[in-house]
């Protein structure tokens, strides 16, 4: 049997014409058996609540995808105060690795994998997802891109 894997960002799930796009694809994944990984953020992190996200809307969204065969899991943003502002200090990491997960899973989620926002790796973070037991990361970067 071929695999395919689709790996998908979820941070504008909560925008209207991105969620009927979004719907638009999960149609054409269920005609041909297809599993897409769409890894998700917690909207009730405080800078997402800044940014206006809507938690109940989320929670529908999530299940929807659920409800459609599709798998959720984990994407963490390591935001200090606002968009942009990275804080990777070992404290920090572990601080949103577990708010985010714990929102995930109070969902009823089971949270196998991760995928790091801009695809923010370090030394630090790699082992702090090991400690937790994450079994995947794909936030390996290998382009020239510098966020940090």
């Amino acid at each position: 049997m071929d695999k395919i894997c689709f790996s998908i960002h979820t941070e504008k799930l909560h925008d209207n014409n991105v969620w009927s796009v979004v719907k638009n694809i999960v149609s054409f994944l269920n005609k041909f058996n297809i599993k897409a990984v769409w890894f998700s953020i917690n909207p009730t992190f405080s800078v997402y609540q800044n940014m206006c996200f809507d938690e109940a809307k989320w929670k529908e969204r999530l299940a929807y995808l659920k409800d459609n065969n599709q798998i959720i899991e984990q994407h963490t943003h390591f935001y200090k105060n606002k968009k942009g502002d990275y804080d990777l200090s070992i404290n920090h990491l572990r601080k949103r690795l577990l708010e985010d997960r714990i929102w995930l899973e109070n969902q009823g989620y089971k949270i196998n994998g991760f995928v790091s926002g801009a695809w923010v790796i370090n030394v630090e973070l790699l082992g702090i997802l090991e400690e937790l037991g994450y079994q995947y990361d794909c936030s390996a970067r290998t382009f020239g891109l510098s966020y940090l």
